[in-house]
């Protein structure tokens, strides 16, 4: 757990590890859990079956049949692990242009940390709003699906959009590799689109210049 009075409270349950190595896939938590406002989660569903995301107490759950993603609003949806957060308010920093990657993100998020009032190794949630120039995602689809970074098999269909509004709530650490982040990665992202008709896990990230980050106030 990590928590700056006054400003955001996170948690988590269940692992990357657990799910993907051991087979956990069981609920853990459901997200009627959490605050029905002010918090923000990410997570798969039980049994890897789609995508939990959490945007201010509005729980969206991403399925995928036939291709055909569907997304609808679920309060009583359940993970096998959750990293969550309870978010006071939020204050825009300013994002550089140029950002290549989810890494360049990394590198920016651990730099302006510290003036930010922030652990400059995490853990602390981060809001994108606005168009991406390029997202990169998926959806999980079931047994077989494997673990989110690898092993998807024939149930994930990665799919590429550019330009879209949306809402992207992630989750950064140096400190949580194999529990809420990939191994070698410090990030953990899921999006909404503001037409709440696609929502998924995010796998790359070209940011552009059409977004505005938002860090915990």
């Amino acid at each position: 757990m990590a928590n700056v009075p006054g400003s955001y409270r996170l948690e988590f349950v269940g692992s990357f590890a657990a799910t993907t190595r051991h087979g956990a896939v069981a609920a853990r938590i459901r997200a009627d859990a959490l605050p029905e406002r002010g918090s923000w989660a990410v997570g798969p569903t039980e049994g890897l079956a789609g995508e939990l995301t959490v945007l201010d107490g509005r729980a969206f759950v991403a399925t995928v049949r036939h291709r055909e993603v569907r997304v609808v609003e679920d309060c009583s949806a359940a993970a096998p692990f959750l990293v969550w957060a309870e978010v006071a308010g939020w204050r825009e920093h300013a994002l550089p242009p140029g950002l290549a990657d989810a890494r360049a993100l990394e590198a920016h998020l651990q730099a302006i940390a510290r003036d930010a009032a922030l652990p400059p190794e995490g853990p602390f949630p981060f809001l994108l709003v606005g168009r991406p120039e390029e997202v990169t995602w998926h959806v999980l689809g079931g047994p077989g699906a494997g673990p989110h970074g690898g092993g998807h098999g024939q149930a994930v269909d990665k799919r590429v959009f550019r330009g879209r509004s949306m809402t992207l709530i992630g989750f950064y650490s140096r400190r949580h590799e194999d529990v809420f982040t990939h191994r070698g990665e410090f990030s953990h992202i899921h999006f909404v689109t503001d037409d709440r008709a696609l929502s998924g896990h995010v796998d790359a990230l070209v940011p552009g210049v059409g977004l505005t980050l938002k860090l915990p106030a």
